[in-house]
C-alpha cells in the first residue's frame, strides 16, 4: 500500500530551502523547456541506468522538450550528451536551479 503523503512530502523536499542561497531545487520532470540547472541528486531506484546514460550528479543539464501526455522529457547534459527518459525517472532527479 502507498502512502497518500508521500507525493507531499517528496515536493516539499524538491521546492526550494535547500542548498546554497542563491539556488532552489526541483526534480527534473517539474522543469520547464529551456529551463537549466545542475544536477544535485539521483535516486538508488534509477541511479545505475541513469549514469549510464551520461546523466550523472554535478552536470549541467537543460531542458530541451517536454513530450505532451506525460510522455518522455527529453535533456541535454553537459556539452556532448542528449537523452530522453520517462517522466517517472526524471521525478527521482534532482536539480539545482540557479536564481538570476
Amino acid at each position: 500500500m502507498t502512502d497518500p503523503n508521500a507525493k507531499r512530502r517528496r515536493r516539499s523536499r524538491t521546492q526550494g530551502g535547500k542548498g546554497c542561497g542563491n539556488c532552489k531545487r526541483k526534480c527534473l520532470a517539474e522543469m520547464q523547456n529551456g529551463e537549466e540547472g545542475r544536477i544535485e541528486a539521483i535516486g538508488d531506484e534509477i541511479r545505475e541506468k541513469i549514469v549510464s546514460m551520461g546523466v550523472r550528479p554535478g552536470k549541467r543539464c537543460k531542458i530541451q522538450n517536454k513530450q505532451p501526455l506525460k510522455g518522455p522529457v527529453i535533456v541535454s547534459v553537459g556539452k556532448n550528451v542528449m537523452t530522453s527518459m520517462s517522466r517517472r525517472h526524471a521525478r527521482q532527479i534532482e536539480i539545482a536551479i540557479d536564481s538570476d
